[in-house]
């Protein structure tokens, strides 16, 4: 249960840190850090390998792939555009995201998919440098090396 939670924890922070890396500051400040952790909350896939030890990667990606595909975050209002829509999991049950501009659920979900698009290319990937070099490409270089190390380490079979 402790390694769930923490594992959730690093979740958060992992789409934080890209968050921060990736979109300028105007759009960064839009998409709330809030609503990220319901999103991680509600749509978190836990991995641990058959060693004991959490995965990351996977649990990374299977997540980020719940909150695309399953929970109903982003919807369609035009051709390639899209809203997002996250409520708050308690009382008043408020849509975090209700004065977020179309452009900004768009570049929110398309930039989530290129980082699943990339975290699929690290898990195909079989050098550990490599990984490591794709993902400060989505976390930048200041993206702490232990939590680089817990990504591309531990995940390999």
């Amino acid at each position: 249960m402790v390694l769930k939670h923490d594992q959730y924890r690093r979740i958060v922070r992992y789409l934080k840190r890209w968050r921060n890396f990736i979109f300028s500051g105007d759009v960064s400040r839009k998409i709330f850090s809030i609503g990220i952790a319901v999103m991680v909350k509600e749509s978190f896939e836990p991995s641990i390998n058959d060693e004991g030890f959490p995965d990351d990667l996977s649990a990374l990606r299977t997540t980020i792939n719940q909150m695309l595909n399953y929970r109903g975050y982003f919807s369609l209002v035009d051709v390639d555009k899209y809203s997002v829509t996250v409520f708050l999991p308690v009382s008043p049950s408020r849509d975090i995201f209700h004065n977020t501009s179309i452009a900004t659920g768009t570049q929110f979900r398309n930039k989530l998919k290129a980082l699943l698009k990339t975290l699929d290319n690290v898990a195909d990937e079989d050098q550990e440098s490599k990984q490591c070099e794709l993902l400060r490409g989505v976390f930048g270089d200041e993206f702490s090396r232990m939590c680089l190390f817990i990504i591309c380490i531990l995940p390999q079979p």
